[in-house]
């Protein structure tokens, strides 16, 4: 036994977790780990079982270096330290098969295994006065670490499917697995099941609201990450709610994102922009724009300059414009083009601020707004 899984064997009798999980149980979690935040994970196990009188430091550092030198699969069965060691030109030892059936505990085992609430479930927790977050269970987490596996795993499609469709009867709070099978119907021209799934999802998440939250004043932020795949589930729905039932009954459902996430991580503004426009209701554009001043986002930028057209106010119109032109410019000048072609450098998934490729969206997005609003491309060329 190494100096390093000795450390660990008197951590794990100082945390009092000797007959719960072994030296052997630490390794095989480690080398599973598959998501940010695990190395943390695995540290607050032990700093929850620690008694009042250990010494953390040490505590830490022996946690910290069974993480830097046991095997990762997600390195190729190599550890955090060899990879430096690498960089730096030394010589790689042997690395463990990534089959190996010693290595079959993952971290959400560990944490099944000395917890006292094994069977928690998931629900949404209060984190201050407004804020709110999804805390899920330990069947969740088992799901997930499951599912980023499976995105490694050499499988036909059907077969990836059929895996997710199974998570997901697991966990019906696998929001990201939702999402998948409800995009895998689309392609299948099945978009109002797709849509079913979706809104499916969405009560059974619903359900766990408190019974006083109010969407006016309550959030749930983006920049917590358990948060995220509700988000995303969300923005999923009202996409293809637009894209089913139409652009005006589908405002709500950005609104309701915005409101959860007035932050907007996922360029929601900038959608109800256009549908403000294309629904007529420009003076929504305008709040919209002064509760995001100095934004940079297209769609809400060249879309607020429209919205006072529509308004007949080009007084401020020319304002916005002059103040904002270098970063309107490119914009601009897509829209007069009399053919538009998407950058062959485009990276899909990706837009670049200031870009052919953000002009090209952009028109795709507003053009027609702007070619239909008389008067309103003559006001453009004094900019150009």
């Amino acid at each position: 036994m190494s100096t390093i899984e000795n450390n660990l064997e008197k951590a794990i009798k100082i945390c009092h977790l000797k007959n719960i999980i072994s030296v052997q149980d630490i390794k095989s979690a480690i080398w599973n780990e598959n998501y940010t935040g695990a190395a943390n994970e695995l540290m607050e196990i032990f700093l929850n079982h620690a008694p009042k009188n250990t010494d953390l430091n040490i505590l830490i550092k022996t946690i910290q270096d069974c993480w830097n030198h046991f095997s990762h699969r997600s390195l190729n069965g190599k550890n955090p330290f060899e990879m430096i060691q690498k960089q730096i030109g030394a010589i790689d030892k042997k690395t463990i098969d990534l089959n190996n059936k010693k290595y079959q505990t993952t971290l959400s085992d560990l944490k099944c295994a000395v917890t006292n609430n094994s069977n928690k479930r998931t629900k949404i927790t209060q984190w201050n006065k407004n804020l709110y977050a999804f805390d899920y269970s330990l069947v969740h987490e088992k799901v997930m670490e499951k599912f980023y596996l499976l995105q490694d795993k050499k499988i036909s499609t059907v077969k990836y499917f059929q895996e997710i469709s199974r998570l997901v009867d697991t966990d019906q709070y696998f929001f990201d697995g939702i999402i998948i099978l409800a995009q895998a119907l689309c392609t299948t021209n099945q978009d109002k099941k797709a849509l079913q799934l979706l809104e499916s999802a969405i009560n059974n998440a619903k359900n766990l609201l408190p019974k006083n939250f109010d969407l006016d004043k309550d959030q749930m932020h983006w920049a917590i990450l358990e948060n995220r795949p509700y988000l995303s589930l969300l923005l999923e729905r009202a996409m293809l709610f637009e894209t089913l039932i139409g652009e005006k009954e589908s405002i709500p459902l950005y609104e309701e994102i915005l409101k959860l996430n007035p932050n907007d991580n996922q360029g929601v503004r900038s959608m109800l922009a256009t549908l403000y426009l294309r629904v007529g209701r420009p003076t929504k554009v305008i709040e919209l724009a002064s509760q995001y001043p100095d934004d940079s986002q297209a769609e809400l930028a060249m879309g607020q300059i429209l919205a006072l057209l529509m308004l007949n106010d080009s007084k401020k119109a020319i304002t916005i414009v002059k103040k904002n032109l270098p970063y309107l410019t490119h914009l601009i000048k897509e829209l007069f083009l009399k053919s538009h072609k998407l950058p062959k450098n485009y990276r899909p998934g990706y837009i670049t601020l200031g870009g052919k490729d953000e002009a090209y969206f952009y028109w795709m997005a507003q053009g027609e707004l702007w070619y239909n609003l008389p008067h309103a491309m003559e006001f453009l060329k004094k900019f150009c």
